[in-house]
């Protein structure tokens, strides 16, 4: 797991934007009355085994409950990024990758990404 010597501030604007990120997961459960979240869903109720973007704060709540929502690794943190940064992380300009690369890593490595400890050592070589 990540280092909890990360805290986040509530009242960090920072903080507030890092948390705007979208984040790819997969429904596990039915979550009703939240099919709005869904562009083109008939439903009013976002079904079980959906793949979907959610805000990181939206992400934060939901997966607080076990076994609700499966968190997928985002783009900027998948193998062929990754290979990028480990070959020579000076040749990537990290504010067009993503602004908060660092403080959105951290956030995914305490939701417990897949491929968390991966996205640690990646977070610690390029910063």
């Amino acid at each position: 797991m990540c280092d909890r010597s990360y805290f986040p501030n509530y009242f960090s604007i920072e903080d507030i934007l890092v948390t705007q990120e979208k984040v790819p997961c997969r429904t596990l459960t039915t979550y009703r009355n939240l099919g709005w979240l869904k562009p083109g869903n008939a439903s009013e109720h976002l079904a079980s085994d959906t793949s979907i973007d959610l805000p990181l704060w939206m992400v934060l709540v939901l997966a607080r409950k076990p076994d609700s929502l499966k968190v997928e690794t985002p783009k900027v943190y998948q193998e062929k990024t990754r290979e990028i940064f480990e070959a020579d992380a000076r040749v990537i300009n990290l504010f067009r990758v993503n602004q908060y690369y660092y403080e959105f890593g951290m956030y995914l490595c305490m939701l417990n990404v897949k491929e968390y400890e991966l996205i640690q050592n990646v977070i610690t070589q390029v910063i």
